[in-house]
């Protein structure tokens, strides 16, 4: 069967054949020939290759790369005008960036023979530039000027010169010297260049009075804007800009999907003082007459409404359609969600339709594999989503293998109490056959997480776990997290988060507070712990980060009847990759306290694009009980360490060094991780 696309196809890679070949020009026409009597379709592939091409430089040395490069795009671009006439740019902006600021490139081409075609750079750079010094002369004084990026010893070029004078000029205007005129003064030619930037601010504008003109006031439900242009401040164009968009937004929507915002600037005879006024033309305002919902199959469509912004009555607003359909999109009950006006044309109110069409309900993964000490094992997975139409989530886990077996259940509820607040619910059981010893272990958690603020959050749990442990050859092999005890009982967490990034912080800080209580009316041993932790993040330069953290943790049992000491896994401990980075992992008091104290100091320098290293200091020690605290025994590290910035997260090298070291222990431990110690 004859296919177009397949003979087109079959043209163009006998096109790039040639030109693999050399043949840089060459074309390759397709005739396509019916013969109704037979019903086929004869092809004739027409190639006129021309001659082959060859690059030659002549004047100064080009660099390899950039000799490939313009081959490249020469080859790529099949010779043509625009091609050879971005190689002479691509040329000549390479030599501007290294300092060659009189360069000249001229292209020719040759024939040599009949069957070779040269293209010829005659490349003639000139003397090089580098900048001797960097100076700004201006009218002003009490002006903080921006990191220019004509550095003195660097090469000079023009266009990064420019860049810098605009840069000098829109500091004036942040300043308020709304006329600012900038003139960058070097002399021509290269050599060492003195680079000068002559600055006339002129007057320094201030604002005098700030007024909106509206006929038709925001609604009282509409979110506050404060505006950036006040009286008494310095008037700046960018300030007036964004007053602009924010008083469009705030009308748009509220429904003014017309509306248009003019700003009006009245300057004094002096250009000493500026008066503003904004004015608004809301044009006419759509509100929502319906929300129709279709395309629902097995959804209550009680879930759909409860995630749209849009409501009957309200303003039919911009921002409010994006926002209902990204929040039907996060269910991920939905391939495909859209919401859109029935009635476009009509004026005041409108119909709006909500479309979706449904995902599959229940996902099913499994998997088989080979560890050394489960042996054989399998895995599989099954998630219903969407129990009874209201979003609601079912999941089972399950792991086999010839040494033990794990299950879990998880249980999410989106709306918990008619409000819209998460809550899971999760059970398990786990057991396993270990070289030494073996366990069982099951439990369950009720947790939900509650916003307080942006910045603020409470998380609440309930929990219960169970861990037997039995057929014990060796007690020493016996890791922490095993042992013969239970909890049971509620614990919370508040947790403060400031910081820009949580992966990479530059700035901002991060607090948080844990309490768990355990008591053997519910099930587990009787026990109160508290956890409290506080990070800060500072940017002193552009490539420094001050970071700082404190960990504080105190517990104690109850009860006459129990052990002084908290159970084995619910104890404290320090050392390691995550506290002090002089000792291996909870090497401090292996044997664990109920009392902890950390604190840490870390500067972080950026040292390339990937790559950063850091200096830091840790403090701290591990009680064996409350009673036990003092600082008199603190234990002291410091040390170096390179992190690698990768998509999990910045991979960290730490080689940390004991300061106050006592016999026996070793001098320094390296850590090997992924992540920032806090």
């Amino acid at each position: 069967m004859f296919r177009r696309e397949r003979a087109q196809a079959a043209a163009e890679a006998m096109r790039r054949d040639l030109v693999r070949q050399g043949h840089w020009r060459a074309e390759v026409d397709l005739d396509e020939s019916y013969d109704p009597a037979s019903g086929r379709v004869a092809l004739v592939f027409r190639a006129r290759p021309g001659p082959r091409t060859e690059v030659e430089f002549r004047g100064a040395r080009v660099p390899h790369g950039l000799r490939s490069a313009v081959e490249a795009s020469l080859r790529e671009g099949g010779l043509k005008t625009d091609a050879l006439e971005e190689s002479v740019d691509r040329i000549e902006e390479d030599y501007h960036r290294r300092g060659f600021r009189d360069v000249a490139v001229v292209r020719g081409e040759q024939a040599r023979g009949d069957s070779r075609q040269v293209v010829v750079y005659d490349v003639r750079p000139g003397d090089p530039a580098r900048v001797a010094s960097v100076r700004i002369d201006a009218d002003v004084e009490d002006v903080a000027w921006p990191r220019l990026a004509t550095r003195p010893g660097q090469p000079l070029q023009d266009a990064l010169v420019a860049d810098d004078a605009g840069k000098v000029a829109r500091t004036l205007e942040a300043a308020g010297h709304a006329t600012p005129r900038v003139d960058p003064v070097l002399p021509e030619g290269g050599g060492d260049v003195p680079v000068l930037f002559r600055a006339e601010a002129g007057p320094r504008t201030v604002v005098a009075t700030v007024e909106v003109d509206a006929p038709v006031p925001l609604p009282a439900d509409s979110a506050a804007r404060e505006l950036f242009v006040r009286p008494g401040a310095p008037y700046r164009v960018r300030d007036v800009a964004r007053d602009r968009n924010a008083l469009l937004t705030a009308y748009r929507d509220a429904g003014y999907a017309q509306a248009d915002v003019t700003p009006e600037l009245t300057l004094s005879e002096d250009r000493r003082q500026a008066k503003v006024v904004l004015h608004v033309a809301p044009g006419p305002r759509l509100s929502v007459d319906h929300v129709v919902v279709a395309g629902l199959e097995r959804t209550d469509e009680e879930v759909v409404r409860r995630e749209i912004t849009l409501k009957e009555g309200g303003a039919l607003g911009q921002q409010q359609v994006i926002e209902s359909q990204r929040r039907l999109g996060a269910l991920g009950l939905f391939q495909r969600v859209s919401v859109t006006e029935i009635d476009p044309e009509s004026t005041g109110k409108r119909t709006v339709l909500v479309s979706a069409e449904e995902a599959p309900l229940t996902t099913v993964a499994y998997g088989i594999g080979y560890a050394e000490g489960d042996l054989l094992r399998g895995s599989l997975e099954v998630t219903r989503r969407n129990l009874f139409g209201m979003d609601r989530t079912l999941s089972a886990f399950a792991r086999l293998s010839f040494k033990g077996s794990r299950f879990l259940v998880t249980f999410r509820e989106p709306y918990l109490l008619g409000r819209r607040q998460e809550m899971f619910a999760t059970g398990f059981r786990e057991e396993a056959e270990r070289p030494f010893f073996d366990f069982i272990r099951y439990g369950g958690l009720l947790q939900t997480a509650h916003a307080l603020s942006p910045r603020w959050s409470l998380i609440l749990r309930y929990g219960y776990q169970r861990v037997h442990v039995f057929n014990v050859s060796n007690p020493g092999e016996v890791s922490r997290e095993f042992g013969n005890y239970a909890v049971a009982g509620p614990s919370s967490s508040v947790v403060n988060d400031t910081r820009d990034d949580p992966l990479e912080p530059h700035r901002g800080r991060f607090l948080s507070a844990d309490v768990q209580f355990s008591d053997n009316w519910l099930g587990g041993d009787t026990f109160v712990k508290g956890f409290v932790q506080a990070s800060g993040f500072e940017r002193l330069t552009s490539r420094v980060v001050l970071a700082l953290n404190a960990r504080l943790g105190l517990g104690r049992t109850l009860g006459l009847e129990e052990s002084i000491f908290l159970p084995r896994a619910e104890r404290f401990y320090a050392g390691g990759d995550y506290s002090l980075r002089g000792f291996s992992l909870d090497s401090v008091l292996p044997s664990g306290g109920n009392a902890l104290l950390l604190g840490s100091a870390e500067l972080r320098v950026d040292t390339g694009r990937y790559l950063s290293a850091a200096l830091f200091s840790d403090v701290g020690n591990v009680y064996p009980l409350v009673s036990d605290f003092t600082l008199r025994d603190l234990r002291y590290t410091a040390g170096m360490g390179l992190r690698y910035r990768s998509a999990l997260g910045p991979l960290r090298v730490d080689w940390g060094f004991k300061l106050n070291r006592r016999p026996g222990e070793s001098p320094y431990h390296v850590h090997l991780t992924i992540g920032h110690a806090f």
